[in-house]
Parts: C-alpha cells; sequence; structure tokens
C-alpha cells in the first residue's frame, strides 16, 4: 500500500486563506430592501437616506459590511423623518440571510407628529407699510397647530427674502432665523425677524441702441417714472414690452444697484435692433382653400418715428389677394398702432365670386385684458351669389375686441379664444345699402384627465338689413367647411333660393364638440360632431350635422389636423376629408 504525502504547509496555508476569503464575501449576495409604514414623499426620503439601499447592488459586498449598514438604518430612517414633523418614530428592523442572499426589513410607526407651537414673524422698515408683504404672512405656509414641515418653513423664508428683492429692499435682512424644537415637550417655535431697511426707488432710464429710434418712443414703453417705488414687475413688464414691440433682436434690461445716486436705481437697456427688412414665404395646404402660399415683405423701420410698411401677396385655390399696410406707433408703442392698408381680394368659392377693393384705416389698442381694434373702410365690391349679380359701394365703420387665454398658443391643454364684431353702414353717409351685422365666435378646450382634452366651438352673427339682395357676397353668412360644419364643403350651407341654390344667409349658428385623445407620442384621435346653418329666417329649422374622426400631429407650427367627415344630413350620408395645420387658438 503506497503512504499519502501529507499535505505541505504552504498549500495548507492557501487553502486557508481562500475559505476565509469565500466566507467573507457573498459571492454576488442580493440585498432586497423592504420599507413598510410610510408611503409617498416620507418614503422616497427614507429611501434617500438608507445607506443599504444605497449599496444593495454593490457586487461581493461582506457580510460585515451589510451588517453595518443595517445597524445604521434606524438612525437614517429618524434623519429622514424629520423633515416631515415625525420626531418620535418606532422602528422595527430585521435582517435574514437565505441562500447567502440577504432581506432587510423596516416597519415604520411614525408616531405622533411634530406641530408648530408658536409663529413669531416681525417686520421691521419700510416693508411694515408695504401691503405685499401683509399677503405674505397672511398666507405663510406654517401656521400655529400644523405639521412642523421643514420645506414649508425653507419655501417661506424663501419667498420672504425674494419678495424683499423684487419690491425694491435691496438692504434688508433677516436678524433672527430659528426653529427652536423641545423633544421633551414636544413643541416647535418659529421665529423669523426680518429688518426690511429703506426701499429703493427707480432712478433715470439710460438707453443704448444701435439703430435709429427715437428714444422717445422708446421711453413710451417704459411702464414706471423716475422717482416710483422699485418693482421688479415692472422691469419685466418693461423687457417684454421692448421684445413685443418688433423693433429689437435683443433686449437687456438692467436696474443699476451699484450705480444708485441716494435710494435711486438708475435703469440700463441696451437694445439691438432687427434687421431693416423681414421677407416671408409660405406654403400650406387647407381642404377649404386647397394649396395656398404667400409671399411678404415689411420694413421694419422707417423713420426714427417708428413708422412701418408691409406688403403680402397670397394665392390659393379659391382666393389671390394683395395688400399693403403702413402702420404708426401711438400711445404705447408696442400695443397702440394706427394703420392704413389697401388691398384687393378676388373670392371664388363654389356658390359666390366677388372682386373686393377695399382702402381703410385702424386703430388698434389695449382695452383691459382685450384687444380693440376700431376700423373705418371703404369698400368697393363685384359680386354674383346663384342668380344675383350686384355690384356695391360702402363706407363701414366698425369695432372688433378680441381675447386669448391659453396655457400654449399652439397646442393648448386648457384655453379659450373670443372675437367680437360690430360693423354697419347706412346710405346716408354714402353707401349703396345699409345695414348692422355683429358676430361672436368663441373656442374653448379643457383637460380631460392627462391625455385627453375637450374641445368646444361657436360662431353666432346676425346682420339687420332690409335689403338682402344688395349686400355682396363678403358680408353675408355661409356654413361649412373646415373651420365649420365637418361634412361639407367650404361655404356650400345657407339659405337657398327657388331653385334651390344657396345664397348665404342673414344669421348664422353654428357649433361643434370635439373630444381627442393622446395615442402615442405626439399623435392623438379624435370623435366630433357639428352642426350649424347659415339662413334668412330664425323660424326656419334646418340645420346641417356632421360627424367624423380624425388623426392629429402636434408639428413644431401647430397640430396637423385630418379629420374623416360625414354630412348625415344628406342623402346617402356623403363624407369628405378635411385637412388644416395651424395652431389652436
Amino acid at each position: 500500500m503506497t503512504a499519502r504525502r501529507a499535505p505541505q504547509p504552504g498549500i495548507l496555508y492557501i487553502c486557508g486563506l481562500l475559505a476565509l476569503l469565500a466566507a467573507g464575501h457573498g459571492a454576488g449576495a442580493a440585498i432586497r430592501v423592504e420599507i413598510s409604514g410610510v408611503e409617498d414623499d416620507e418614503r422616497n426620503n427614507v429611501q434617500l437616506f438608507l445607506s443599504i439601499e444605497q449599496y444593495k447592488d454593490q457586487k461581493d459586498i461582506s457580510e460585515g459590511r451589510v451588517r453595518a449598514l443595517h445597524a445604521r438604518a434606524p438612525n437614517e430612517i429618524r434623519a429622514a423623518l424629520r423633515p416631515f414633523g415625525w420626531y418620535r418614530p418606532q422602528i422595527e428592523s430585521q435582517l435574514t440571510s437565505e441562500n447567502g442572499d440577504w432581506q432587510a426589513h423596516y416597519r415604520i410607526d411614525p408616531g405622533p407628529r411634530l406641530a408648530v407651537t408658536t409663529l413669531d414673524l416681525k417686520l421691521t422698515g419700510e416693508a411694515e407699510a408695504d401691503p405685499a408683504f401683509d399677503r405674505l404672512l397672511t398666507r405663510f405656509p406654517l401656521k400655529p397647530g400644523e405639521p412642523l414641515i421643514h420645506a414649508r418653513y425653507e419655501a417661506g423664508k424663501r419667498t420672504l427674502l425674494n419678495l424683499g428683492v423684487e419690491r425694491g429692499y435691496f438692504d434688508a435682512q433677516l436678524i433672527r432665523s430659528e426653529l427652536r424644537i423641545d423633544l421633551n415637550a414636544y413643541r416647535a417655535d418659529v421665529i423669523l425677524h426680518y429688518d426690511s431697511g429703506p426701499r429703493f426707488h427707480f432712478g433715470a432710464v439710460e438707453i443704448e441702441q444701435d439703430i435709429d429710434l427715437d428714444p422717445r418712443l422708446v421711453l413710451r414703453m417704459v411702464p414706471f417714472k423716475s422717482g416710483e417705488p422699485f418693482d421688479t414687475g415692472q422691469v419685466l413688464k418693461l423687457q417684454s414690452a421692448l421684445s413685443d414691440s418688433g423693433y429689437f433682436q435683443q433686449v437687456d434690461v438692467q436696474p443699476r444697484r451699484d450705480l444708485a445716486s441716494g435710494r435711486e436705481v438708475p435703469v440700463q437697456l441696451k437694445l439691438t435692433g432687427r434687421a431693416p427688412n423681414r421677407y416671408t414665404l409660405g406654403v400650406g395646404f387647407g381642404t377649404d382653400t386647397g394649396v395656398r402660399g404667400k409671399v411678404g415683405w415689411e420694413r421694419r423701420l422707417i423713420n426714427r418715428a417708428g413708422h412701418r410698411f408691409g406688403t403680402e401677396l397670397s394665392g390659393s385655390e379659391i382666393r389671390t389677394g394683395v395688400n399693403a399696410r403702413y402702420t404708426i406707433p401711438v400711445g404705447e408703442p408696442h400695443i397702440d398702432q394706427l394703420a392704413f392698408n389697401v388691398g384687393y381680394v378676388d373670392d371664388h368659392p363654389e356658390t359666390s365670386d366677388s372682386q373686393t377693393y377695399t382702402v381703410g384705416a385702424s386703430y388698434s389698442h389695449g382695452r383691459g385684458l382685450w384687444r380693440e381694434t376700431l376700423a373705418l373702410n371703404y369698400q368697393r365690391e363685384e359680386f354674383r351669389v346663384a342668380d344675383e349679380v350686384g355690384r356695391s359701394n360702402l363706407l363701414v365703420p366698425g369695432v372688433n375686441w378680441l381675447r386669448i387665454d391659453s396655457d400654449d398658443r399652439l397646442y393648448a391643454r386648457r384655453g379659450w379664444r373670443l372675437q367680437l364684431d360690430l360693423r354697419g353702414t347706412a346710405e346716408s353717409i354714402g353707401s349703396d345699402t345699409s345695414f348692422l351685422q355683429g358676430r361672436a365666435a368663441g373656442k374653448y378646450i379643457y383637460p380631460l384627465g392627462e391625455s385627453a382634452r375637450l374641445i368646444a366651438r361657436l360662431d353666432l352673427g346676425a346682420t339687420a338689413t332690409s335689403y338682402f339682395e344688395q349686400l355682396p357676397a363678403s358680408y353675408r353668412f355661409f356654413a361649412g367647411g373646415d373651420q365649420s360644419v365637418r361634412g361639407y364643403d367650404y361655404n356650400t350651407i345657407g339659405a337657398i333660393n327657388e331653385a334651390g341654390e344657396v345664397i348665404g344667409g342673414k344669421y348664422l349658428a353654428v357649433g361643434s364638440l370635439e373630444v381627442e385623445r393622446s395615442i402615442v407620442g405626439k399623435w392623438s384621435a379624435a370623435l366630433f360632431y357639428d352642426v350649424g346653418n347659415a339662413f334668412n329666417d330664425l323660424s326656419t329649422e334646418f340645420y346641417k350635422h356632421g360627424v367624423g374622426v380624425g388623426i392629429r400631429w402636434r408639428s413644431p407650427i401647430g397640430p396637423v389636423r385630418i379629420d374623416y367627415a360625414s354630412a348625415i344630413s344628406e342623402d346617402g350620408n356623403p363624407w369628405r376629408i378635411h385637412v388644416v395645420i395651424g395652431p389652436d387658438l
């Protein structure tokens, strides 16, 4: 029998070392962490604080390391809950191992929540008499008796400091900022003492620009006067006005606190002008118009007074037009404008033909939250509607009000648009006929959950005249088309003559309801119902109805809408495809 050879000491040493290394590592062991008793923000914060949660995916973590991380967990959980007012949590922790994997379970009973016992907010300085600070203190996010939420305390303190800067209290400071917590009495006292110091005022406005624009025109856009109390809101309003004026490519508005004289802060404007000429070229498509295009030119600055001139040529399968416009800024130059225009339109939809020459003037300005435009136009029109042929010369004064309120002008989740028009003329002022006409057109968009929205339209119009047959085509109401009753061709719905031909109407009533729901990415689907007509007798009930489905794609220039609509009021329910590109409102 052969005797076995005893292992060498060196081999025994190596084997023992390998065994120790194997015992000291989890060989890729997994750590599973379970947290119960808290939810939402508190749970998320606990996960952020827990070291064992951060290390759970680390490979080859040792048993000693796991146990050390587990031992730290209760204190980490307590620290994570304090910002939410939980200062007496009871924590049960358990660590088990099975088949080389670890499971850590933490059961949390948050206990009673620490409430704010006293709230000591004190103002000194000129801010004591500032109503904006009164409102802020009234709405301070912490109240006695409410849970002590640290984030609300910090938000309230930050809002107080920011308001001081916004209102021109540049020397303000927090002289006391304390959050006192007594765990034995289980109470919290919040102390904020704010010394605003004096309020600064607006100084002179200094203008630096690289275009030849009269500085007095720029100063008319300034919403404040030298010596008025400083307000950052007024600075932002000035920035917006200068940007909206159309004269400047870049606008930099800088209050110069470092150059203050006493308590007056000068405001420096650094303005970079736009290129003097603007050229436009556009191509589009709509079922109503077919392929359409336009080309235009604008001279942005004609003289130091800020006058502008622009002209545009447009064309489509049913309309060709050219117009020129001379604009003079008045009042507040970015919103108040006096304009003179001249134009020609050749319009030939299926139901009429007209050639219209127009010359006129308009004045646009802000009236509260509305945009108001007063206009006076002389219009000569030759027209044919069915078997009616005529020529009219009209001097038409009118007024238009427009208001848009939306979270996004291109694609609104919530918003509305309302436009009101009133116009008319009389033979006594040189027109061929007399009439008075009013129209109200509105659109409303309302969110339905996170992925859908309701879109409603209403268009109403009425004309008072004793000579409807003398009314030119451009002043008659028609319905049907992409933006009216879908399923019908453009302007093919209206009152009819004895031969059954559409002649338009004195009245208009069109409504629409649509539900749109997102499908995937920028694509969505829609269901809609349209109803309406143009008629001459209010007692006549012959509304046309259209229903259909559509597909939408949110493009960079607004939604692209493709609708498949059926004219369900007609024999055989004929259908049409409508395509429209453009903003919601």
